[in-house]
């Protein structure tokens, strides 16, 4: 909700606004959502990792990243693309952007569909999937960690995923290469984030998460995410503010229950933000796209749970025992060998 809350400055004043207001007092608020989101998917994936083997680990993540993201992407290139784009109905669905934005399920960002919002401040379908390229890393990164059994050894993940922030912080201060302003953070301090999540789920027992330790990682990650210099810096204490205020673990409300909108909203925020703006010239204000954006994207969210997301996850065990099956028969495999 915030990211959506967030993304009302882009969609209704393009890049050039968003710019001015992460450059101003409130830019380490700014600063701080997306690598909070990672440390958190980072958190909760470890979880996942160190209660399967890493190819049912792969495979629990496939079914809960691209169903969705495939039904996301069909609805926004034959839905929303087909009857706003501004080209006629044969050249639309025969250009080659057509069939690149499908890129996307892979990793392969475009952001734009012929014809489809270029009168718009930022003429982007669905900004929200420049993050996907990360993520992608991010698993590729942590199952390359756990082919070297370091997800069992926490102590020695952690002390590798800060070494390398620090190594990239300072390689990045002393060259300026400091990534793409426009961007909410540098791409593999991102991944860093995750990994800090990941490690301290696997420290969870050794961590204490304890008020004085908030205060001071909340103070450290401001103080790191006012300059852009020190972003690689923030990773740790990101992470840390994140999990201690997830394991609060407020009361849910009723509508909660038993569901997860999370995701929805990732996925649907943007695109329902943009529509609503180019539909409706009068509402392209943050504070009314935003909440007209919020109430219909929580609908999306509510479909894409019950029917897609939740669905494929009640196959999971299928999945898990298929998988079992393929190791056991190699096992033996292996034996007569």
């Amino acid at each position: 909700m915030s990211i959506i809350a967030w993304h009302g400055a882009v969609v209704c004043g393009g890049y050039d606004y968003e710019a001015r207001v992460w450059q101003g007092p409130i830019g380490p608020v700014v600063w701080f959502l997306v690598p909070s989101f990672f440390a958190l998917s980072g958190f909760l994936v470890m979880g996942s990792l160190q209660r399967n083997d890493l190819l049912s680990f792969l495979a629990l993540r496939g079914l809960r990243i691209f169903p969705a993201l495939a039904v996301e992407l069909v609805l926004s290139a034959f839905i929303i693309g087909g009857l706003l784009t501004t080209l006629p109905v044969t050249a639309y669905f025969t250009d080659t952007r057509f069939f690149d934005y499908f890129g996307n399920l892979i990793g392969i960002v475009r952001y734009e569909l012929p014809g489809v919002f270029q009168t718009m401040p930022t003429p982007a379908v669905n900004l929200q999937l420049w993050t996907i390229p990360y993520e992608l890393d991010c698993y590729i990164v942590l199952s390359c960690l756990a082919l070297l059994g370091l997800h069992r050894r926490p102590g020695v993940l952690l002390g590798l995923v800060v070494g390398l922030g620090v190594a990239f912080a300072l390689h990045s201060a002393a060259t300026g290469d400091l990534g793409a302003r426009r961007m909410p953070m540098p791409g593999p301090a991102l991944v860093f984030s995750f990994l800090c999540g990941a490690a301290l789920y696997a420290l969870r027992d050794r961590v204490p998460f304890k008020g004085s330790l908030f205060v001071a990682a909340l103070v450290l990650s401001w103080l790191s995410l006012r300059s852009l210099e020190f972003h690689y810096a923030a990773a740790l204490p990101v992470a840390y503010v994140t999990i201690y205020l997830g394991l609060l673990d407020p009361r849910r409300l009723f509508v909660l229950k038993g569901a997860d909108y999370s995701y929805g909203l990732y996925l649907y925020g943007f695109p329902v933000q943009q529509t609503i703006a180019y539909l409706f010239p009068d509402t392209r204000t943050w504070a009314i796209n935003v909440l007209l954006s919020l109430a219909v994207a929580s609908c999306f969210a509510a479909f894409s749970w019950h029917v897609i997301e939740s669905r494929v996850l009640a196959n999971r065990r299928t999945v898990l025992g298929f998988l079992a099956k393929i190791n056991r028969t190699d096992l033996v495999a292996k034996t007569a060998t």
